[in-house]
């Protein structure tokens, strides 16, 4: 995301504490000019669309590994061609199908996807804390906790 539009989602969401994510979104779009917003689109667009080739790949890698399938010769193959033409991200901004990843593409997929495990296990662990506070403190919601230094 860049610098512009980051800045300005920040400012917005300090501006509107109360406002959820989609409420932000209307607020910055108002407040981006006509020459903006095909460069902001086209941004906002990316987490989407990695979503989706995210979705369509694990929806044929599903398939094809649910236990029991039968699937009949040209299912496979329709299946194979389906996991090779997927799109992954392989470093920095470059994307190549699966088809086309060398070993060392797929180690990146593995160690960005380990990243993305522990980012996810360490908000996690910060919720369970934060429960864990509130059971102490004997509050019931997190604003109430004492202030702690860290």
């Amino acid at each position: 995301m860049s610098k512009d539009l980051h800045d300005l989602i920040r400012d917005t969401a300090e501006s509107y504490p109360k406002a959820d994510p989609r409420e932000i979104a209307r607020h910055v779009a108002k407040l981006t000019d006509e020459r903006q917003v095909y460069r902001f689109l086209e941004e906002s667009l990316v987490p989407v669309v990695r979503s989706v080739l995210i979705s369509q790949r694990t929806s044929v890698m599903g398939k094809a590994l649910q236990p029991g399938s039968n699937f009949k010769l040209e299912q496979r193959r329709s299946w194979w061609r389906q996991m090779l033409a997927s799109r992954v991200h392989v470093g920095s901004s470059v994307w190549k199908t699966l088809g086309e990843c060398s070993a060392e593409d797929l180690r990146f997929c593995i160690a960005e996807r380990r990243e993305d495990v522990a980012r996810i296990e360490a908000q996690v662990g910060l919720f369970e804390q934060l429960i864990a506070r509130m059971a102490e403190f004997g509050v019931g919601v997190v604003a109430e906790l004492p202030e702690q230094n860290p």
